[in-house]
Formats: structure tokens, C-alpha cells, sequence
């Protein structure tokens, strides 16, 4: 048998909490699941101690062999051949005991269990006006990147209760853009309670940060690298997500879940489910503001789970132009209104002091506005263009209609006309069109009738 080491004794000892060590016909025994299911249920219940598919895979082909030919396997023993690393009562194996999955995991569960989740939920809708609320604050800089961040009020803000993932190749000036936006929040309101919580640079890097930005000498800063040894960084991490604080920026998410998953000996995936657990419920309980600074490829693609992105509130870009000028715009962000693909452009003063192009921004605001007041114009125009075209169809249509019924008049209709000569003749109906004919005809007569004048009246001289 190969040799037992902590890896495999844990998986034994965990094997035996929840499927037992023995069965009445061992020599047939297997498995109670498939082997993919047995890890996932494995991953679940100890995420902290996570073995490979492939480790686990080999340790339930050793039990099984173990089973079939002694009807039960050896878990009594340590590397060293000691017994003393589990209980001395070994529960008995009831293959019963397993008999559903828990949903959405693939974990085993026992019958205790599946009759406890087999309980109903009571789902009682609640309307939003009766829904308790946190305190959510509005934070200003008093400058023009309070109206990138919303325009649901004139001077804009950035609310309270959202989380914000801050997105940005590296040196475009991330974390000195968002650290100058915490210490002019606290400048406008001294009472406000921010927190950086910086997770790469160390004290050093810091003092040397401030020479070129003097602003974060006033910000208060938790440093992840203070609490490195033991389990003190999760610790640390709990602290300030849970902590009173109006503000915190996360520099950077990224660097934070690579460290816990090392550190605190935890999966990517379980690292990843705590962090963004805690930002949230920060944000939703607390109503705290969460900047969360997240490193792009050097393609500047994005690299954090999609849950991580539809499960926040807002994504912050920060980009470089064709020209290599750094601006910061919003992507997506249910608080800002319609602040959305809007640019603002920002450098550095010789003071250290992040300044926006104010005018270059309210320029593309003003624009934005102009140019939808002309879409709204030449709406007007189209919509009375066609309104007119209606209204000249409708007239040439109610022609067409008036001139169908004059044709029929004047097929059907007869007026009596006297000749001179005698008989009644069939008059004919006059149409507007035929008016020209008319005419003629009345010059027709009318010059017949002179010359007959002038012909009697040459014959009276005559004679």
C-alpha cells in the first residue's frame, strides 16, 4: 500500500466522516458516487485543504481496494505509523446515508440533510418602499470628476453603498488618481472615514509615493504586508471590510486574492467568493463606497471573473489616447446617470495635485447636449415633413375621389337644350376641363352669327 501521507490520511478521515469504512458485501463494494462527484464534495467540505482530481482519483481506487478485500481500509495510521490522528470510533458505512447532491454544487449530502433542504422557503415579496435601507452618503471632491461620477444632482458625487471596479494598464496612474480623490473627499468633509488599503506597496515604497504626491500623507493607510506572517492577513482583511469606513479603496484586488489564496492555503475560487463577498455586503449593509483597482494584461485586456463583473455596481476605466494623455471614463455605472463614455482627461501639477481638463470635459458635455438638441430638431422636421406629405396625399386623394364621382355625373346626367331648327337635343354635362372647348365653340357661334348680320344688311342696300 502506498505510503500515508497528511495529504491522504485528511482525505481518509474525511472519507470516513461521511461514508463510513465498512458494508456488509465488501467484496462487490464501490464507490457510493462517481469519482468526479467524491472531489467535488471533497472540494466543498474542506475548501481549505484542496487535493487535485487526479489525487483523489487514486486514493478511492486504494480504498476500494482496501474494502474488497478486508471489508474495511486502515485510516488509524499517520506517515509515521502512528494512530493517534483520528478518533477511535470510526462510523459505520450506510450507503443510505447518501442519497442526494446539494444543489448547484455536486456535494454529497446525507438524508439529515436533504430533509432539512427539502424544508420550504418562504419567499414573501416586499415592496421597495417598505425595504430598510443603509445611510447613503454623497462624497464630493468639489471638483469636475464628481460629475464623471454621477449627474443625478447638479454637482454630482460619489454615492455611498456601490462597489466600483477601477480597471487601467499599469502607469496610467490608477492608484494616484483614486488616493487624490480620497484625501480631497476628506478635505471637504474632515469627518468622513476613509481607508487605503493597499495590498503591494510596503512602508518604504510609501515614503517614497509621497514625495511625488504629498496628498496621501494625509490619507489613512492599512498595509497587507504588516500582517504576512500566520493567519493574520485574513484577519486583517475582515477588519476592513467590516470596519465603520465611508470610503475604502482596494489596491489592488487582483494582488489581494493571489496573496490569500497563498497564505491562507485556500483555492482562487474560495478566495475570490470571500473578497467579493465582503466588498459587497460593505457596500449593501453598511452603504460604504468600495474602489477596487484591478490590473489590466499588458494587451490591455480585463482579467477578473465575469462575477466579478456583473455583480458590481460601476467599472472605471482608466486609458491612454493615441497621444499617450491619460483619461479615466465609466463603462458602466448604476449610479452615474448617464455619465457613461464620457472622457476626462487628467495630469499632474508640479504640486503633486491630480488636475482634470475641465474645459475639454464640459466642451464634450455641451456638445453631447447640442447634438442631441439637433437630433430633437430635425425629429421636428421629419415628423412635420411627414405630417405635411399626409395632408397633401389626403387632399390629392380626396381629388382623385371627387373627380371619379364628376366623371359619373357626367356620363349619366342629360340637360335639354332648344335648337333653333327644332328637336331637343342631349346636352352635354360642362367639366372643368372641357371649359376650353366651351370658349372656342361661343367665338364660333358668335362669328357666325356677325357675317349673317353683315350678309342681310348688304342685301337691304342692294336692293
Amino acid at each position: 500500500m502506498a505510503r500515508i501521507t497528511p495529504k491522504v490520511q485528511r482525505f481518509r478521515q474525511w472519507f470516513t466522516e461521511r461514508y463510513g469504512t465498512e458494508c456488509e458485501d465488501h467484496q462487490n463494494w464501490v464507490c457510493p458516487q462517481p469519482i468526479a462527484d467524491t472531489w467535488r464534495a471533497y472540494m466543498f467540505d474542506l475548501p481549505t485543504e484542496p487535493l487535485s482530481f487526479n489525487a483523489v482519483q487514486k486514493y478511492m481506487r486504494e480504498i476500494q481496494t482496501e474494502v474488497n478485500i478486508k471489508g474495511e481500509f486502515n485510516t488509524m495510521f499517520d506517515a509515521e505509523g502512528n494512530s493517534n490522528m483520528l478518533p477511535a470510533e470510526i462510523p459505520t458505512f450506510d450507503p443510505a446515508t447518501v442519497v442526494k447532491r446539494k444543489a448547484g454544487t455536486g456535494a454529497a449530502q446525507s438524508a439529515e440533510q436533504a430533509a432539512e433542504a427539502a424544508e420550504p422557503v418562504d419567499v414573501t415579496p416586499q415592496c421597495i418602499d417598505d425595504m430598510e435601507f443603509p445611510d447613503f452618503k454623497l462624497h464630493r471632491t468639489n471638483t469636475v470628476v464628481d460629475q464623471l461620477d454621477s449627474d443625478f444632482e447638479k454637482a454630482g458625487g460619489q454615492y455611498g453603498g456601490c462597489v466600483t471596479i477601477c480597471t487601467g494598464e499599469s502607469g496610467v496612474g490608477k492608484s494616484t488618481v483614486l488616493v487624490d480623490k480620497l484625501a480631497k473627499y476628506k478635505a471637504v468633509n474632515p469627518d468622513i472615514k476613509v481607508c487605503y488599503f493597499s495590498t503591494e506597496m510596503t512602508r518604504n515604497d510609501l515614503y517614497f509615493y509621497r514625495q511625488k504626491n504629498p496628498l496621501i500623507g494625509q490619507v489613512p493607510t492599512v498595509l497587507s504586508t504588516d500582517y504576512m506572517d500566520g493567519g493574520r492577513l485574513k484577519q486583517a482583511v475582515f477588519q476592513v471590510f467590516e470596519g465603520d469606513y465611508d470610503i475604502i479603496l482596494l489596491d489592488s484586488y487582483q494582488d489581494l486574492l493571489g496573496t490569500m489564496k497563498d497564505l491562507c492555503d485556500i483555492t482562487e475560487g474560495a478566495a475570490q467568493r470571500m473578497i467579493i463577498g465582503l466588498m459587497i455586503e460593505a457596500a449593501e449593509k453598511r452603504g460604504t463606497t468600495v474602489l477596487a483597482i484591478q490590473h489590466l494584461t499588458k494587451g490591455g485586456q480585463y482579467v477578473g471573473s465575469t462575477f466579478l463583473k456583473h455583480k458590481t455596481t460601476a467599472m472605471m476605466h482608466f486609458k491612454f489616447d493615441q497621444m499617450g494623455h491619460r483619461y479615466v471614463e465609466y463603462s458602466k455605472n448604476r449610479r452615474g446617470g448617464s455619465m457613461q463614455d464620457k472622457p476626462l482627461y487628467y495630469d499632474m501639477n508640479e504640486a503633486g495635485e491630480i488636475v482634470y481638463d475641465e474645459k475639454r470635459f464640459m466642451d464634450l458635455l455641451n456638445t453631447k447636449e447640442q447634438s442631441d438638441g439637433e437630433k430633437e430638431k430635425a425629429k421636428e422636421y421629419s415628423d412635420n415633413f411627414e405630417k405635411l406629405m399626409e395632408d397633401a396625399m389626403a387632399k390629392e386623394k380626396d381629388k382623385q375621389e371627387k373627380f371619379k364621382q364628376h366623371e359619373n355625373d357626367k356620363t349619366n346626367a342629360s340637360e335639354l337644350h332648344v335648337d333653333i331648327n327644332g328637336p331637343t337635343a342631349k346636352a352635354e354635362v360642362k367639366h372643368p376641363a372641357d371649359e376650353g372647348d366651351a370658349i372656342a365653340s361661343t367665338r364660333n357661334i358668335t362669328g357666325a352669327l356677325n357675317k349673317l348680320a353683315e350678309e342681310v344688311e348688304f342685301e337691304d342696300v342692294v336692293t
